[in-house]
C-alpha cells in the first residue's frame, strides 16, 4: 500500500455488484493541532498527487478561515501552476495508459519531454523570470499537439458536432484519434452509461453551509449531494460543450463521451496556458467563524479543503478528493462497472480497464476478476 492508499476492485461474470475497497488512509490528520504556517508546510509533503492544487487549496482555506480576505500576488500565479498540474496529470495518462489499452507501447519520451517542461516552467514561476514563460508554454503547447492530437489540435478545437469529429478522425494516427476509433469499432461508445448525476456548481460558502448540517467524518469518506452520489469528472465540467452535448444525448455518459471530454479540456488547458486567462471557477474560498473552506477543480475532479481553527492551531481538517466523489461505494465508477456487458473474464477484464481509465481514480487500483 501507498501513502495514498489503493482501490482493490473486484468484478465476477455471475452478476454480482462490484466490489470496491479503499485502502486510502486519513492523512489530513497529521495537521490537527497544527498553526496554519504549520498546515501549509505539512500539505506538500503529505499531498503529492495534484500537489499545487492540494497546497492551494490548504492556503485558500486557511487565509479563509483567519480571516485574510486580501488577494495576494502570487495567486494568479498558483492558478497558472493548477493549469500546468492538470495538463500534466491528463497526459501522463494520456501518453502512457492509453496506448496500453490498445496494446501500444506508452510514449515515454513525450512524457519526459513534458516533465522537464513543467519544471522549467515551475522554476521559472517561483523565480520570477517571466521573460522565458511565454517560450516554454508555447513549446508546452506544440508537444501535446503533437504528441496527443497529432499536430491537429486547432481543428479539434473546432469540432462541434459528432460529424465534425468522425472528420477529424479519418486520415490520421494519434493516440487520440486511435483510442476514439476503437472505441466505435468496438461498438463501446454507450458502454458503461448510467443515469447521469452531475456534482452542481456550488461556491465554497454553499459548500461550507451544506457541510455545517452534516458527518464530517462519513462526508469525508463518502461525500454526497442531498443523499445522491454525484461524478466530479472532466466529463462533468465538459458536458455544456456543443460536441459533449451532442454525444451526452445520443450515447449517454459512456466510454465515448469521457475520453472525449478528457481531450476538450486538454485542449482547453492549452488555451489557458496560451493566453493566460484563468477560468474563474478554477478555485475560491471563503470562511466564516474561524472555519475555512476552498474549493479547486483539479485534473479529475473536485477537491475540497475545509479547516477549522481554535486558539490558531487547526482542531478539524477535511480534505475531500476526486477519488471520494467518483469511486465511492454507489459512485459513478461502480455505476459504470456495473453496467458493464462482457460475460467471460477476458473481455470483462478488458471493458474493466477501458472504464476504469476513463474515471482515472487518483490512487493506485488493483483489478481482480473472478470467473465465477
Amino acid at each position: 500500500m501507498t501513502l495514498a492508499g489503493e482501490l482493490l476492485i473486484e468484478l465476477g461474470c455471475d452478476g454480482r455488484p462490484p466490489r470496491i475497497v479503499s485502502s486510502r488512509p486519513d492523512a489530513a490528520k497529521v495537521l490537527l493541532g497544527k498553526t496554519a504556517e504549520q498546515v501549509l508546510k505539512t500539505v506538500p509533503l503529505v499531498f503529492t498527487l495534484c500537489g499545487n492544487a492540494q497546497t492551494f487549496a490548504a492556503l485558500s482555506a486557511c487565509r479563509a478561515a483567519l480571516g485574510d480576505g486580501t488577494e495576494f500576488g502570487a495567486e494568479a500565479d498558483w492558478r497558472m501552476l493548477i493549469v500546468m498540474e492538470s495538463l500534466r496529470e491528463h497526459a501522463w495518462r494520456i501518453l502512457l495508459d492509453w496506448p496500453a489499452l490498445l496494446g501500444r507501447p506508452a510514449d515515454k519520451a513525450g512524457l519526459a519531454a513534458l516533465v522537464r517542461l513543467d519544471r522549467q516552467h515551475q522554476s521559472a514561476l517561483f523565480n520570477q523570470d517571466r521573460k522565458v514563460l511565454p517560450r516554454i508554454r508555447s513549446e508546452i503547447v506544440a508537444l501535446l499537439d503533437q504528441a496527443v492530437f497529432g499536430e491537429n489540435l486547432k481543428t479539434w478545437r473546432q469540432i462541434a458536432s459528432e460529424a465534425d469529429l468522425l472528420v477529424w478522425l479519418a486520415g490520421q494516427d494519434s493516440v487520440a484519434v486511435a483510442v476514439i476509433a476503437e472505441l466505435y469499432r468496438s461498438n463501446w461508445l454507450a458502454l458503461g452509461g448510467s443515469e447521469p448525476a452531475w456534482l452542481p456548481d456550488l461556491n465554497s460558502g454553499e459548500w461550507l453551509k451544506y457541510l455545517s448540517a452534516h458527518d464530517l467524518e462519513r462526508f469525508s469518506r463518502e461525500p454526497d449531494w442531498q443523499g445522491k452520489c454525484c461524478e466530479s469528472t472532466p466529463l462533468s465540467r465538459q458536458r455544456r460543450h456543443p460536441l459533449l452535448a451532442e454525444l451526452l444525448g445520443c450515447y449517454g455518459n459512456g466510454l465515448l463521451a469521457r475520453f472525449v471530454a478528457v481531450l476538450t479540456e486538454v485542449a482547453a488547458l492549452l488555451q489557458c496556458a496560451v493566453s493566460g486567462e484563468l477560468p474563474p471557477e478554477m478555485a475560491e474560498a471563503f470562511g466564516a467563524d474561524a472555519t475555512g473552506l476552498a474549493r479547486v477543480e483539479a485534473a479529475r475532479g473536485l477537491l475540497i479543503h475545509r479547516v477549522e481553527f481554535a486558539a490558531g492551531k487547526a482542531v478539524d481538517y477535511r480534505v475531500v478528493a476526486p477519488t471520494e466523489w467518483n469511486c465511492r461505494p454507489g459512485g459513478v465508477l461502480a455505476q459504470g462497472l456495473r453496467a458493464l456487458t462482457a460475460n467471460d473474464p477476458q473481455n470483462l477484464r478488458r471493458q474493466a480497464e477501458w472504464w476504469i481509465q476513463a474515471i482515472d481514480p487518483c490512487v493506485p487500483y488493483r483489478l481482480v476478476v473472478n470467473e465465477r
